[in-house]
């Protein structure tokens, strides 16, 4: 049996945790992150240690989530590499909707996985957001991520 490219393993990681945030299942969401988990953002680092600040995290993007009626959360890789360390270092984009509306606008971040076991979790988040302190109650976006990939799959804002 031949292993998956990291860029599969990679996305397979992102639809997990994304449906789980969207369904609301917090012990599938933490199944997937490794404690401490490190997190910046465009503005702050911070360190998440707990099983009840990881939470609080998740909890109050579930409110965000129910508060905005969001419908998908559609989480895309971009790229995705091994490091010298045994990280899987990827890329990635978010886009909330509620139906063909977006919540925010398009951000990116990045995750390092690291494998515990047979599951990969994630290590350290740089988020494309630019909230200041934990828990984000709405992802805080300066402007829409534009790299020039696009995902054929997903539309256009202006769609």
């Amino acid at each position: 049996m031949t292993a998956a490219p990291f860029s599969q393993i990679f996305q397979d990681w992102l639809d997990a945790v994304g449906d789980a945030m969207l369904k609301g299942d917090y012990a599938r969401f933490a199944s997937h992150i490794a404690l401490p988990l490190k997190i910046r953002t465009k503005t702050t680092e911070m360190q998440i240690g707990s099983d009840a600040d990881l939470r609080m995290g998740f909890d109050a993007w579930d409110a965000m989530l129910k508060a905005q009626n969001a419908t998908d959360m559609n989480r895309r890789a971009h790229d995705a590499q091994m490091t010298g360390d045994g990280l899987l270092i990827g890329l990635y984009s978010t886009r909330i909707l509620r139906g063909t509306v977006p919540v925010v606008p398009v951000f990116e971040s990045t995750a390092a996985l690291r494998r515990v076991g047979t599951e990969w979790r994630a290590i350290a988040l740089e988020s494309g957001v630019q909230n200041r302190q934990w828990p984000f109650d709405l992802p805080r976006i300066a402007e829409p991520a534009d790299t020039g990939i696009r995902d054929a799959s997903l539309p256009d804002e202006a769609e």
